[in-house]
């Protein structure tokens, strides 16, 4: 172990970098530096309050077996709550429909029950924290996966979570990065709706955490120099470091960091989902808390929605949340929108608040094949610099805070 007096610099106090800060703690670092761009902390985990009540515009769910997680909100004193059972598929017109039709049941609970256990013995070390040596198997698409395992009623399933959560599409994206999500607690969770909200608000978790640090907020980084001491320009002083933690985008860090050519390749190759949270209050919606359209959860379906959250039943705010393309902007998913709901019965009586989340870092196919994971955690610890976040491990807040975990395991 490192003296405890290390001077230690987080670049993002978000669940990252805070998580990241809270191992450190543990450990005996004292000397810790947290640098964060926004007003706040938490990132991702984002609320905001309407009428006196806290509703989320970022992170929603916590499914039960997120222990670590629902570890930190106990030891903060704060409180979960069930995330609502009413839930419903609907088709493009608004009638509801079924997801998995009743002569299909036995065969998805066996999918479910028998085949995916095994597969996920078989393939468990993609359980452990980061991607480093994927199972050749575990490279190709999550459709080309399930189409060899004969998984396709589960794949129609887990299309409802991934697909709807942002996290794109099967045809696109490598089994690596799904099969980790969608481990057997977390889909039982899932199908038995025995998910958990923030009851006191996302954000307010990772803010009561960012009291206990130094973190510094609307800090605009303009040069990181690594050299024997790291020194970070900011707008308003230089610090002089020992150790960095990058918990932020590391394609952000290129704007920065005195990146080597292997951190600049292969920082240049991550990629993102355009992911929307529209806030608007609603008249003549169906009469379901959570509703998903199955239709729109393709991409040729971009800017179209593909969800909606009511978080309380006795207000009329609504999430809704859509993957965009590239070439679509804010007025033009909107356009979508008021489409969609028009189809459905239901009118938007007033736009609230709007976020786009830079969201689901990832890599393709080949660059998985062509060993990005081996190359990155190989990088670890050079320049006395530490990588931590979504593209680690996945993007939802159990996996960035297992893997902030370990990391400051295996290097402080």
């Amino acid at each position: 172990m490192l003296s405890n007096n290390t001077r230690i610099g987080i670049i993002g106090a978000g669940a990252a970098g805070l998580s990241a800060a809270l191992a450190l703690r543990k450990k005996g670092y004292k000397n810790i530096t947290l640098l964060e761009k926004e007003v706040y902390a938490g990132g991702k985990c984002h609320s905001f309050d309407y009428q006196g009540r806290n509703f989320e515009l970022g992170a929603v769910v916590i499914p039960y077996c997120s222990r670590k997680t629902l570890n930190i909100i106990s030891d903060l004193g704060l409180k979960v709550a069930p995330l609502t059972k009413d839930r419903a598929f609907f088709n493009s017109s608004g009638e509801q429909i079924e997801l998995i039709g009743k002569l299909e049941q036995i065969q998805f609970f066996w999918q479910v029950f028998v085949k995916l256990p095994y597969l996920q013995f078989k393939y468990r070390k993609i359980f452990q924290p980061g991607f480093k040596n994927i199972n050749d198997e575990l490279i190709q698409s999550f459709e080309g996966f399930c189409k060899q395992n004969n998984l396709d009623l589960f794949e129609k399933f887990s299309n409802s979570v991934c697909a709807a959560y942002g996290y794109g599409y099967f045809d696109q994206v490598s089994t690596a990065y799904y099969l980790k999500f969608l481990k057997l607690p977390l889909v039982l969770a899932v199908i038995t709706q025995t998910d958990f909200i923030f009851l006191e608000g996302s954000a307010n978790v990772w803010k009561k955490i960012a009291e206990q640090f130094d973190v510094r907020y609307q800090q605009h980084i303009n040069n990181i120099k690594r050299n024997e001491t790291i020194e970070v320009e900011t707008q308003t002083e230089v610090l002089e470091l020992d150790k960095l933690i990058l918990a932020c985008p590391l394609d952000n860090a290129l704007n920065f960091l005195d990146t080597a050519l292997d951190e600049e390749e292969l920082f240049s190759k991550i990629k993102y989902n355009k992911y929307w949270s529209f806030a608007l209050i609603m008249e003549n919606m169906p009469k379901k808390s959570i509703g998903y359209l199955p239709s729109n959860f393709s991409p040729d379906k971009q800017g179209h929605i593909m969800c909606w959250y009511r978080r309380y039943p006795d207000i009329n705010l609504y999430n809704f949340y859509v993957i965009a393309n590239n070439s679509q902007e804010e007025q033009d998913i909107e356009k979508i929108m008021i489409e969609d709901l028009n189809q459905i019965g239901a009118t938007i009586k007033e736009k609230y608040v709007s976020a786009e989340w830079k969201y689901f870092p990832h890599v393709d196919i080949l660059d998985i094949e062509n060993k990005f994971y081996e190359r990155l955690e190989s990088l670890q610890g050079m320049n006395n610099t530490y990588f931590v976040g979504e593209l680690l491990n996945f993007s939802y807040i159990e996996a960035v805070i297992e893997y902030s975990y370990d990391l400051v395991k295996r290097f402080f």
